[in-house]
């Protein structure tokens, strides 16, 4: 069970301790912002106390100044010693900075220096990295242009036949209930009658 005292720290820590006892209503008409409902989800992940979390976009569909927010509700969850693992598309540089980036070997990225361009510099100045005249090579052997019709004919045969199991397995278990629903609506629709 969860002490209260547990729910107050991760409400403070998530900053959501101010509106603690708001309803959290329906998305852009009542009750909380986007933003707040983020960090809803983040607190509600929390209360489990993991020591890792793993978040999949936190700033999608927010403008710049919600994904602060959020991204600062994220740091501060890292400094209660959790580690968090996140995908962020095109950050800002105050949410790109926000992120630890030290890797032996990595260069620091620069003051006021586009996030975008230094990954770039670093992938392409990596020797792990390398594509050149074997890479057209592995596209090829990798394509159908290597197999024979027969081969071809199978795979798609195949392809099919998976296909027509998945539709016909999802058909049997739909139309009973479907047949388990029309039978109550004609019952109901002859019970008003009588």
């Amino acid at each position: 069970m969860v002490s209260q005292e547990f729910v107050k720290e991760v409400l403070h820590t998530i900053e959501l301790d101010g509106i603690k006892d708001s309803l959290v209503g329906f998305p852009n008409v009542s009750g909380m912002s986007n933003e707040q409902r983020k960090r809803l989800t983040i607190a509600i992940e929390l209360v489990a106390n993991p020591s890792i979390i793993f978040m999949d976009e936190p700033t999608s569909g927010l403008d710049a100044r919600a994904a602060v927010v959020v991204m600062r509700a994220v740091k501060n969850v890292v400094g209660t010693g959790r580690t968090v693992r996140c995908t962020i598309h095109q950050p800002s540089i105050d949410i790109f900075e926000a992120f630890d980036e030290r890797i032996p070997g990595v260069p620091k990225i620069k003051d006021n220096y586009n996030p975008s361009t230094w990954m770039l510099e670093v992938t392409l100045g990596s020797t792990e990295v390398e594509l050149g005249v074997d890479f057209a090579q592995i596209y090829r052997e990798s394509t159908f242009y290597e197999h024979s019709q027969q081969d071809l004919f199978n795979i798609f045969g195949s392809m099919f036949m998976a296909i027509l199991f998945f539709g016909i397995n999802n058909g049997t278990t739909i139309l009973p209930t479907m047949v388990t629903e029309r039978t109550i609506l004609y019952h109901e629709k002859y019970a008003r009658m009588l």
